[in-house]
């Protein structure tokens, strides 16, 4: 199994469960599923149970063999996902939207190689899953599956016993197919996939450094704002090649390896091609605020329990959000050194 910092992933998975109240865990075994199965019989005796595959059943298919035990939702995880997250927030989003599935949400460095979630304009639910890989010209709101699901009893009526399935695309692609209800629960908690060498080394400096536990949505968060003239873009130019002229790529780039979220006030005609421009570059804003309206602003506030007062908003023409508490910032001389300033505190 793979360990970061001396403990294996699947256990740190299993201890933040625990923690946070849930006892009721089945992991399904596959290729060396009995020396699995020892492995977590040793450290947790029978709390949590490993059924094995008898054949590989993918990532859908393998839900056979952890069946809900009564009307209760599940969650459904990846078991090489390094994640910290107040699970109690996903839930009551499931419930409150009545979802048959709910997919966890967020952006990351590498969306043309996720599966992206299209939304429905102004609203959560999903309308499709756009499956990778992805044509070079598709502009994108870089909302990607994170592999961490809450998945309601019925959908276990689309999942046959013994067939392979994705979960994505057979099963989740099933229910939207049948007009069922799914939704993209978009977090800025850290869940990072480490299936590559780099991602498992990033993961390692995240948990060393300390971001891993600070990006909880049970701790308050800080944001960076970025006010919407800095995407401006600049006569003869394309919008990447603005966005790498202003230094907003550098400057996201070390936001985003910061505790701070960040945060893009941009044109609700303008998202995607910002998105797709940063994302291509290997950088994210973790939510774009597409209305300044109030209701709007406190919605994102409560939404990632932002502490305003130590968060910021960095323009070039004084502007300001409309809510008291944010600290303003002056862009100069670069989007990168007004960054910089914010994070030497």
């Amino acid at each position: 199994m793979v360990q970061i910092e001396g403990r294996p992933v699947l256990f740190r998975q299993i201890d933040l469960l625990k923690q946070q109240g849930i006892t009721d865990i089945i992991v399904v075994g596959g290729h060396l599923g009995q020396a699995l199965r020892d492995a977590v019989a040793k450290e947790y005796g029978p709390s949590v149970q490993v059924p094995i595959e008898s054949e590989p059943l993918g990532t859908g298919g393998a839900l056979s063999l952890a069946p809900p035990q009564d009307d209760a939702p599940s969650l459904v995880i990846s078991g090489d996902l390094l994640f910290e997250m107040d699970l109690a927030k996903l839930l009551a989003f499931h419930r409150q939207h009545r979802a048959d599935v709910t997919l966890t949400a967020h952006p990351n460095s590498h969306p043309r190689d996720a599966d992206l979630l299209k939304l429905e304009p102004g609203s959560p639910r999903v309308e499709a899953i756009l499956l990778r890989p992805h044509p070079a010209d598709l502009r994108y709101a870089n909302i990607v599956n994170a592999s961490i699901a809450v998945v309601s009893p019925s959908v276990w009526s689309v999942i046959k016993a013994g067939q392979k399935a994705n979960f994505e695309k057979d099963i989740v692609g099933t229910i939207l197919k049948k007009g069922g209800r799914v939704f993209a629960y978009r977090s800025s908690e850290y869940i990072k996939d480490i299936g590559t060498p780099d991602r498992l080394q990033r993961a390692e400096l995240d948990l060393r450094s300390g971001l891993v536990q600070a990006r909880s949505l049970r701790n308050p968060q800080r944001a960076i704002f970025f006010e919407k003239s800095l995407f401006d873009q600049h006569p003869g130019k394309s919008l990447a090649e603005t966005l790498q002229d202003n230094s907003m790529v550098a400057a996201v780039s070390l936001a985003n390896t910061s505790p701070y979220l960040s945060i893009a006030l941009v044109a609700p005609d303008q998202h995607l091609e910002v998105e797709t421009a940063l994302g291509d570059q290997g950088v994210r804003f973790d939510d774009l605020l597409l209305s300044q309206e109030i209701d709007a602003v406190k919605e994102l506030q409560e939404r990632y329990n932002l502490d305003l007062a130590k968060s910021f908003l960095i323009s070039n023409r004084g502007e300001a959000l409309p809510f008291a508490g944010i600290n303003a910032t002056q862009c100069g001389p670069t989007l990168y050194d007004a960054v910089k300033r914010i994070l030497n505190g």
